[in-house]
């Protein structure tokens, strides 16, 4: 019988090139960013800066938390669309499920579009964590002005188009820690291979297979952290991990979930007790 021992935190510093144009500066600030709807139409931000704001509404298929914001969200669609609101829906869950998702919303009836993020990176930008939850994006300065429940989102939209400050903004209750690691010491660290980056030029994506030693243990693990080792030259890195002997994209339903470093968002642990199973002998390919 296999012994399972609990991995607290995995810290990952890295150090690698810069992929994309722009820099993640506040936690607040996303960036321009483009995403095909479940009917397959492009969708870029910066197109809509002509709007205030733009809502969107955390989706995902037969989800009661959307289903019950759809509701209040739809009235607001109805009551501001002309204002210089732009209502839509994203859809963070990375199951390619466009189909579902098409299907879900032609018995809904509604015409709002979902944006769908395969790739999930946009929603780890915007530290999505919750179905139902209404963000307001700035398409002009590429912010997030606003975040959190449906209820609140009326009076936030108000404020923005008077001109005013969101007075509600949860961002602002942030809290940042003093030591560099999110969570305290780690439990392990995986060294990544430096990597030189020229002054000047337009590189190609880089791919990075570092392979994780626990000693012949599988273990539990909670949370996970990057600590880049040069933050001007590191735009975002996403990851995929793969099981020993792994066939095909996914491991099995217990895998652990290693987190994309993207500047600004901060790390996340799971509750107490729970986790995903990080197998010896695993491979993180890092992109």
């Amino acid at each position: 019988m296999n012994k399972f021992k609990l991995i607290k935190k995995l810290i990952l510093p890295a150090m690698l090139p810069m992929l994309l144009p722009g820099v993640v500066g506040a936690v607040d600030r996303i960036g321009d960013f483009s995403l095909l709807d479940q009917n397959g139409h492009f969708h870029n931000m910066s197109w809509y800066d002509d709007h205030v704001a733009i809502a969107l509404l955390v989706h995902a298929v037969d989800s009661e938390a959307t289903a019950a914001a759809l509701l209040v969200f739809e009235a607001l669609k109805d009551k501001y669309d002309a204002a210089g609101i732009e209502f839509m829906m994203i859809n963070p869950m990375g199951y390619l499920n466009r189909d579902s998702v098409r299907k879900q919303v032609a018995v809904i009836n509604t015409t709002i579009p979902v944006l769908m993020d395969d790739a999930q990176v946009i929603s780890e930008a915007l530290g999505i964590d919750k179905t139902g939850e209404v963000f307001l994006y700035d398409p002009k300065s590429f912010t997030v002005e606003y975040r959190g429940p449906g209820a609140n989102t009326e009076l936030a939209i108000q404020e923005l188009l008077a001109g005013k400050e969101v007075s509600i903004d949860p961002l602002a209750e942030l809290s940042w820690p003093e030591s560099k690691w999110a969570f305290g010491e780690p439990d392990v660290i995986l060294k990544i291979p430096e990597q030189h980056v020229p002054a000047t030029g337009v590189l190609d994506y880089r791919y990075i297979n570092v392979a994780i030693d626990l000693d012949g243990q599988d273990r539990w693990l909670r949370g996970s952290q990057y600590l880049p080792g040069d933050r001007t030259v590191l735009h975002h890195t996403v990851n995929t991990l793969r099981d020993p002997g792994q066939v095909g994209r996914r491991g099995g339903p217990d895998q652990a979930n290693i987190t994309a470093y993207i500047p600004g968002v901060t790390p996340k642990m799971a509750p107490p007790n729970t986790g995903g199973l990080l197998k010896d002998g695993s491979v993180l390919r890092l992109n």
